[in-house]
């Protein structure tokens, strides 16, 4: 019979988190962000600098994100964006920000949310190339200029250029409130939440002509925080937004506390963060003072932390529980019942990331496991060649993440080598390579059979002074001597396996046999030579054969040789019909004293016919004699 397994967890559909590797220079930041504008979560795409690879990791660890995307062609961005466990398959099919929603690699894009946004002003607001803060517009609202068609790559789709209502921006002019509408950039962060701590409403001070400014004022945005840009030189132009974003905030509960040293609620506090070697902005400081903001300065830091096994938390999810044969190496896991999908309920194509995070993995044993630790080194054991996933990972938490399309019906997990998965952190050098020792698979099963690596069980010295006690003793214990040998070891172990100090020891060897590392044997003494041998439940039959002399002999009779002491109860042989038993048995007897020998035959050649009825003639039990 084979093994069954089961594992449990919850499935979560997501965006796929990308970060965008450019170069520090505006065209590269701004050819980030209309990249990101035409797909679903592109708003939380971090940029990253190629030039800065330690910075890079550390906003890619702090934001969850999957893959990183070279969006220039430059060396450095092609080498970022290929390091191990960050790097996009090369399925040959394509790019994930291609032009068409059908190419078989692209990154969902926003036509499903538009069918959703009927109550939602969707504006397009659209400026000119030659206008000072054409690079600031591009990361703030997404898209491209009014009618620019640089490049192949279609960022704006042909469903929001129906939807929304074209919004032109004159150089001339100030902004108009952007108070109850929604743009391009900000419609990508729909049906996304995310877990993550961050300041509350800041303004954001820049320069924007400055690529590094508008990468800061981008990546704040990105990690959840809400910001206003606030370009010096350009503040009468931005002044009536501005003041209008600031309104909403004090209403709406988005700015923080200020308090006085002894306690005292002192007003409301906004944090304006500011580049390096910079002031506030005296019209910034006005218009703070103006509405009875108390404001401080400093600059934009990374969030400290998020929520659960990834920042971005969506309401496609479901709970699972699937048992499959142990021996299987993969397992298809059901996507969720609601999934991205337009509004007539047609499923949206495009690739989103399946996020499977385990709860329980049991029966798999030792050598092969479903959870992943959270390493990128040990991406490439992961995922099998001939699959089509765009990437996978690992989650935080041990889960695994796929990039897969959102058409399909559920996504399939390989089992993971746990000693590639060795190989994987501990790599490999000249002369020298890693592998699994025999005592250590050994002790790795053990493990598994008390529970796994986070079990308690294994770290009770009377738990191994039990086991020790029995490997020393094959023909088997009785429960008291286990009992005594839990005992001596004792130590301070009174919980959590019992309540009591007392009951610990017994308890121990319960839970050992519950556990099946101890096992019940019987003692059985040979008829005919004598030796007395332990015999497993599973070996126990009517015939036994004796291990030394090799003699056959009834199991029975070996018991009853034990004399009274046996445990064991003796009952009427199967192949004996039990009601008509003792009739029968009288029948024999009867018969025997009828029966006539005749001479020269051996008893064992007479045969007896017994229970002849006859209705007519009375009839004589009769012996034969060959």
């Amino acid at each position: 019979m084979s093994k069954i397994a089961n594992i449990s967890g919850q499935i979560s559909v997501r965006p796929c988190r990308v970060g965008m590797v450019c170069e520090p220079n505006t065209a590269s930041v701004v050819s980030a962000a209309n990249l990101a504008s035409g797909v679903w979560g592109g708003g939380y795409f971090p940029m990253l600098l190629a030039d800065d690879d330690d910075k890079a990791q550390r906003i890619a660890r702090s934001l969850g994100v999957d893959v990183l995307y070279a969006v220039d062609d430059s060396p450095g961005s092609r080498a970022m964006a290929a390091q191990p466990g960050y790097a996009i398959r090369d399925l040959g099919l394509g790019s994930p920000f291609a032009r068409s929603e059908w190419d078989q690699v692209r990154l969902l894009g926003i036509d499903w949310l538009i069918d959703h946004a009927v109550d939602i002003d969707l504006v397009r607001p659209t400026w000119t190339d030659t206008d000072p803060l054409s690079g600031l517009f591009s990361v703030w609202f997404g898209g491209l200029p009014d009618g620019d068609a640089r490049g192949d790559v279609a960022t704006v789709s042909s469903a929001f250029l129906r939807h929304a209502r074209r919004w032109p921006l004159d150089p001339k002019a100030q902004l108009p409130e952007l108070i109850g509408v929604e743009t391009l950039l900000g419609l990508t962060c729909h049906e996304i939440r995310q877990e993550i701590d961050v300041e509350r409403a800041a303004f954001v001070v820049m320069n924007p002509q400055s690529a590094d400014d508008l990468r800061a004022f981008w990546n704040l945005r990105a990690a959840g925080q809400d910001v206003f840009p606030w370009p010096v030189g350009h503040e009468e132009r931005v002044m009536t937004a501005a003041r209008a974003w600031l309104e909403s905030a004090l209403t709406g509960d988005r700015l923080g506390a200020s308090h006085s040293g002894a306690g005292e609620r002192l007003g409301p506090h906004m944090r304006v963060i500011i580049p390096p070697a910079t002031v506030v902005p005296e019209a910034l400081s006005a218009l703070l003072e103006e509405k009875g903001v108390i404001s401080s300065a400093g600059h934009g830091d990374l969030p400290r932390s998020w929520h659960g096994t990834h920042p971005f938390v969506t309401e496609f999810r479901r709970n699972f529980s699937i048992s499959f044969d142990a021996r299987r190496l993969s397992l298809a896991i059901p996507f969720p019942s609601r999934m991205p999908s337009g509004a007539r309920g047609t499923r949206a194509v495009g690739i989103i990331a399946a996020q499977v995070d385990f709860q329980r993995e049991e029966g798999l044993g030792p050598t092969r496991t479903f959870a992943a630790p959270n390493l990128r080194v040990i991406a490439s054991s992961l995922t099998p060649r001939n699959t089509p996933e765009l990437f996978q990972t690992s989650a935080l938490g041990g889960g695994r993440v796929v990039g897969v399309n959102a058409a399909q019906e559920e996504v399939e997990l390989s089992t993971i080598s746990v000693e590639a998965i060795f190989r994987s952190i501990l790599g490999s050098g000249s002369g020298w390579s890693c592998a699994q020792g025999d005592n250590g698979r050994f002790a790795a099963q053990l493990a598994e059979r008390l529970g796994g690596a986070g079990a308690w069980l294994g770290n009770q010295p009377a738990i191994g002074a039990v086991l020790l006690k029995a490997a020393s003793n094959p023909d088997g214990l009785p429960i008291p001597a286990l009992i005594q040998a839990a005992k001596r070891k004792q130590g301070l172990w009174p919980a959590p396996l019992s309540r009591t100090r007392e009951k610990y020891p017994t308890d121990v060897v319960y839970e050992l046999l519950r556990r099946k590392l101890l096992l019940p044997v019987h003692k059985v003494k040979c008829p005919t030579c004598t030796v007395e041998y332990a015999v497993r439940p599973e070996d126990l039959a009517v015939d036994l054969t004796c291990e030394v002399c090799s003699e056959q002999f009834p199991l029975g009779f070996a018991l009853g040789l034990a004399g009274p002491k046996t445990p064991w109860g003796f009952r009427l042989a199967g192949t004996v019909p039990p009601i008509a038993s003792a009739k029968s048995c009288r029948s024999w007897q009867r018969s025997q004293r009828f029966r006539p020998h005749t001479s020269g035959s051996h008893p064992r050649l007479c045969r007896t016919f017994l229970g002849l009825k006859s209705t007519a003639l009375p009839c004589v039990a009769r012996s034969i004699s060959r």
